[in-house]
């Protein structure tokens, strides 16, 4: 079974690094987004099961 992709959208480094941590600490795929732009970027280029 192939795993969920979540993306992790935050500007703040260090929270983003706590919680791709934490996702994939649950055994999902983490794709992250350092703005809105990117964030942006990511949802409409692959596929993105939760934000």
């Amino acid at each position: 079974m192939t795993q969920a992709t979540v993306l992790v959208a935050e500007d703040d480094k260090l929270i983003r690094t706590i919680f791709v941590e934490i996702v994939k600490g649950e055994g999902f795929d983490v794709v992250e987004a350092d703005d809105g732009r990117r964030a942006f970027d990511l949802v409409t280029s692959r596929k993105i099961d939760m934000i």
